[in-house]
């Protein structure tokens, strides 16, 4: 008996029992699947992520050309005015010091200051007002802000009427 119980641990390791190499394979492959999977998700994860923050960034930045322009329109409608024409002059607003008398006509390459001040670092955004008079008491006024990352060129925008609120009975 004690012969029966040798030959039975002889056979348990002598036994060609393991991990086929077609089974590795496999294995690998599943992992390679799961890890690929994951890094594609978490690149697209960042690349969402990053997209939000600009965009919010893009409409804080509109919503202060909007309040520039607003607060322009405060001061003297009849100025103001004088920004816009029938077809829309578009003035880039790279920084909020000085109001549009700062400010010029867009080239195109004049990037939003961070901290809307001259002083600023640049940003990746950059931001338009186009003024137009539709009548004699209106100026339409679409302030874009623009930029472009690997997803391609994106754009945020709003659009006010102004008018000489202080002459409405």
């Amino acid at each position: 008996m004690y012969i029966h119980k040798s030959n039975s641990l002889k056979n348990r390791f002598n036994s060609e029992s393991g991990v086929s190499m077609f089974e590795m394979i496999i294995a690998i492959f599943i992992v390679a699947i799961v890890v690929t999977s994951i890094a594609t998700l978490s690149t697209v994860a960042i690349r969402n992520n990053t997209f939000a923050v600009n965009k919010t960034r893009a409409n804080n930045f509109a919503q202060q050309g909007m309040d520039l322009l607003r607060s322009e329109r405060d001061k003297s409608f009849a100025n103001f005015k004088l920004k816009a024409d029938l077809l829309g002059k578009t003035w880039c607003i790279d920084d909020l010091v000085g109001g549009l008398d700062n400010q010029d006509l867009c080239s195109g390459t004049e990037f939003v200051t961070s901290d809307g001040t001259t002083l600023g670092e640049d940003t990746i955004f950059i931001r338009e007002a186009i003024l137009a008079t539709l009548d004699p008491a209106v100026v339409n006024a679409k302030v874009r802000v623009s930029w472009q990352d690997g997803q391609g060129v994106h754009v945020i925008n709003l659009d006010t009427d102004f008018t000489n609120w202080s002459k409405l009975p």
